[in-house]
């Protein structure tokens, strides 16, 4: 079956911007602003930081409101910008790594900024297509896919399963879905 691989998508997106970096297309020492306006406060941040988890960007969506607003917005992950924009930053850049998000989104973002092509379509690209990995995507509430499972959550209910998620706001950071077969290729080329 092929089921959403979450953020496992991470792989794929920092694969994607080392790609860029092996091109001469960008730097990991690049301040991230020079592809993305993002108003730092004065502070540099980094690709790498971005990359390894250390940039302190705060996290958005933060509460139902974002969530909800983000849902239902065309691009939801060009929003995530405005809405980490205001927000405090976690750490000063570099002082501490913290699990982010919001990062990986500004690195999907920062691909098609380079590229001039989407997220989806530069991965098919790069990776997909020259590896044979055909049951990789990014997530769809529309198209039919063969075989694609649905996820579910536990709750004091039972299983039930997940309501439905905009794969724009998840974006680069957790919106691919794949198979087995599909993450051992993928495995196997990466080592």
């Amino acid at each position: 079956g092929i089921f959403d691989i979450g953020s496992v998508t991470k792989q794929f997106t920092a694969a994607a911007i080392l790609k860029l970096v092996e091109d001469k297309k960008l730097s990991l020492d690049d301040d991230f602003t020079k592809y993305l306006d993002f108003d730092t406060k004065g502070r540099k941040i980094t690709i790498a930081q971005l990359l390894d988890h250390t940039s302190g960007v705060g996290q958005a969506p933060s509460g139902k409101d974002e969530f909800t607003q983000m849902t239902f917005d065309e691009f939801p992950h060009k929003l995530t910008v405005q809405l980490a924009e205001s927000k405090e930053f976690l750490h000063e850049p570099g002082e501490a790594l913290i699990y982010n998000n919001v990062a990986f989104v500004f690195l999907g973002l920062i691909i098609e900024k380079v590229t001039g092509q989407t997220y989806e379509d530069y991965l098919k690209a790069a990776f997909f297509n020259p590896l044979e990995m055909h049951s990789t995507s990014f997530g769809s509430n529309t198209k039919v896919v063969k075989n694609k499972v649905n996820g579910y959550n536990y709750d004091p209910e039972g299983l039930q399963q997940t309501t439905y998620l905009n794969y724009y706001i998840p974006y680069s950071a957790g919106s691919l879905s794949s198979n087995t077969e599909d993450l051992l290729i993928w495995t196997q080329a990466l080592h």
